[in-house]
């Protein structure tokens, strides 16, 4: 993407008062862990993740490995070497069934509402969204503002 664009946005979304942050994942995924690990007296985190997913979780697995401690937690690794082929590959030897997502054209099944990134590209997460969970993107577009920043950024978005 341009850069002048992506400059333009971040003070559009800074002038118009739009708070950005990762924070929705500490929430989500990173607190409700930690709760049921004080509830279940657990200590480890079981990631499904790949080192193909992300520049950071490749350099993670070649500093640390498949699995490594923190201060706090055990954390396992078990597929982050796996390329997309070879988990198809097991998971038909085996017959284990992927989450309904996959099987309707998703490759990754990350936070649907997520706008991170979709100025980048044109099947960005509310297009995905707007197929898949129709109610569910209009709620995202109307009630929670969603459209309108889109549009002030210039991102693509379909019509409610």
């Amino acid at each position: 993407m341009n850069p002048k664009k992506i400059k333009k946005i971040k003070h559009l979304l800074k002038y118009k008062d739009v708070n950005i942050s990762g924070k929705c994942c500490y929430f989500l995924k990173k607190k409700p862990l930690k709760e049921w690990q004080i509830k279940s007296g657990k200590k480890v985190a079981i990631m499904g993740v790949g080192a193909q997913e992300s520049r950071m979780r490749r350099t993670v697995w070649v500093r640390k490995g498949c699995v490594y401690e923190t201060k706090d937690q055990v954390v396992c690794n078990p597929i982050i070497f796996f390329k997309q082929d070879d988990i198809k590959e097991y998971a038909k030897k085996h017959r284990i069934r992927f989450a309904e997502i996959y099987y309707k054209g998703l490759k990754r099944n990350g936070c649907y509402c997520c706008g991170f990134g979709s100025h980048m590209k044109d099947e960005n997460n509310f297009v995905i969204l707007k197929r898949l969970n129709p109610q569910l993107y209009e709620n995202v577009m109307k009630k929670w503002g969603y459209e309108k920043i889109c549009k002030q950024c210039d991102i693509g978005v379909p019509a409610v």
